[in-house]
């Protein structure tokens, strides 16, 4: 009987770390924006299903940003680059963590895999200029 369990159980686990990436991801991402907006003294905050209209929290209706006294069109892009580029970083270094674990430890390295997902999506789709994305503030100001 536990036995018929142990797949679905796994599963869970491996659901709530690729669910926890997304969101480390999202923290990440936004600290990333932080720490380059504060690095250039404008005054950052981070907001974490916030909405932006009246600043209310709310699980269903996910908000995440990081608002600054933006001054230049040159300090905007730094910022907006921030972001997916933590994304990034932390992509490729789970990436070269995978490599480093022994074969053997399949479990261990599915995990990794799990972390590694949302580090990609992450970077993909917020460097990618649509509408509203860090990747369209990028491409908007790029000179």
């Amino acid at each position: 009987m536990v036995a018929k369990f142990k797949p679905l159980m796994r599963g869970i686990v491996l659901g709530l770390i690729l669910f926890g990436g997304l969101y480390g991801n999202i923290v990440a991402h936004e600290m990333g924006h932080w720490l380059v907006a504060n690095e250039l003294n404008l005054d950052p905050k981070i907001h974490l299903f916030e909405s932006p209209e009246n600043g209310t929290r709310s699980f269903f209706n996910q908000n995440f940003f990081t608002t600054y006294n933006a001054d230049s069109v040159k300090n905007d892009m730094f910022v907006a680059f921030a972001g997916p580029m933590i994304n990034l970083i932390i992509a490729l270094g789970l990436i070269a963590l995978y490599f480093t674990i022994p074969k053997q430890k399949k479990y261990i390295r599915l995990i990794v895999i799990m972390l590694i997902i949302p580090a990609i999506l992450s970077f993909v789709s917020n460097i990618i200029p649509t509408a509203g994305s860090d990747g369209a503030l990028i491409m908007q100001n790029w000179r």
